[in-house]
């Protein structure tokens, strides 16, 4: 019970964390494009309102239609590709995620396999 209120209070275990981080390192470079299309993704969705912005100031504004099909063009090309980006994003990331939780699993299935029988019915009967 004390255990547990002592862990409720603290917020950020910098001991855990680094364990935590030393499994990522065999995915850096899964880490690295994961943030790198985060980036891009971002930077994507701030090309819609400029475009719409440009689509304003320079055709609806001074009644020049015609250049409005190369906005809507381009804008359609920023769509699509955000999509992509996004999905390769979050396939990148969930892919990173369960292999992370794969290694940590097999991990600790290999720790409690090399315990002695008599140390887990130990634990078990303690209750």
């Amino acid at each position: 019970m004390i255990q547990e209120d002592e862990m409720e209070g603290k917020a950020y275990d910098s001991r855990l964390m680094k364990r935590l981080l030393s499994y990522t390192s065999p995915y850096r470079k899964m880490i690295f494009i994961g943030v790198l299309l985060t980036l891009l993704a971002a930077l994507l969705q701030l090309a819609g309102p400029y475009l719409t912005k440009q689509a304003i100031d320079q055709y609806i504004a001074q009644k020049q239609i015609s250049g409005l099909y190369l906005i809507l063009v381009i804008y359609f090309f920023v769509l699509v590709f955000l999509f992509l980006t996004q999905y390769i994003q979050i396939y990148v990331t969930q892919y990173f995620g369960q292999k992370l939780m794969f290694d940590i699993r097999s991990k600790i299935f290999t720790h409690i396999q090399s315990l002695s029988l008599s140390f887990l019915t130990r634990i078990l009967l303690v209750d």
